[in-house]
């Protein structure tokens, strides 16, 4: 058994991930799981109780705020990484020594020794195929896991399915089968996964509530558009020429 003391009834929000926002005025983007699971570690870290509440707050509230600025740098993390590794294995198929389940059997080791070391992990799930449905994709937040003969069973805070604990994200430990999260008796399939790059929230001093310490947009929107464009340009080219 590896685990934390982070627990999505206690330390995850009390509110779903409906947020509808558009990046950049031109792409639609389907919620901020990402920063949502970034915002509730950054909490976890700072051993500061996160906000209560069952309603999404407003979009000009200083949470709103620190979720879509933590979205945004759950993308552009590590100088981009976390949406290269999307890109990448959004683009590689399933199976092969280098498809995204080999990508993925890698990644669980990644993600059991920071289980190991008592620190919760932020995952990226890896659904779609083409650089159309890229928005397919998903972020979560692993706190524990346990190895069985067949599976590494993670157990995530998933922003989709707020204050549950039973939240289990099954990942096969050889071939190219899919990964299953199981949600009661709700079962999604994903294609693979990766341990996301994550860097807490800057912090001087504690007398301020950590959503007022959430850093500005302007560095992070003139990187991630720059990246973001160069990516899409290499994209396209790649995706032209991939043979299934």
């Amino acid at each position: 058994m590896f685990t934390t003391d982070f627990r999505p009834s206690r330390h995850g929000f009390g509110f779903a991930n409906m947020w509808r926002d558009v990046l950049l005025g031109t792409v639609p983007v389907r919620g901020r799981c990402g920063g949502m699971a970034f915002a509730a570690l950054d909490y976890f870290d700072a051993g500061e109780p996160i906000p209560e509440g069952r309603e999404l707050p407003a979009y000009d509230s200083a949470l709103a705020r620190l979720t879509w600025r933590r979205q945004l740098a759950s993308v552009f993390a590590g100088l981009g990484y976390n949406l290269w590794r999307f890109v990448q294995m959004t683009y590689r198929p399933t199976a092969g020594s280098r498809g995204v389940a080999a990508l993925t059997h890698r990644e669980t080791g990644r993600v059991l020794d920071s289980l190991a070391a008592g620190r919760p992990v932020p995952l990226g799930l890896i659904n779609a195929f083409d650089l159309k449905h890229l928005g397919r994709n998903h972020q979560v937040l692993a706190y524990a896991a346990e190895l069985t003969l067949t599976h590494a069973r993670i157990r995530i805070y998933d922003p989709n399915h707020p204050l549950r604990d039973d939240v289990v994200l099954e990942v096969p430990r050889e071939g190219a089968d899919p990964l299953v999260e199981r949600v009661g008796d709700r079962r999604i399939q994903w294609r693979g996964m990766f341990a996301e790059k994550y860097a807490p929230i800057p912090r001087v001093g504690s007398a301020t509530k950590l959503e007022e310490h959430a850093p500005g947009d302007g560095t992070v929107l003139l990187v991630g558009a720059l990246g973001l464009l160069a990516t899409i340009g290499v994209l396209r080219w790649m995706f032209g020429r991939r043979r299934y």
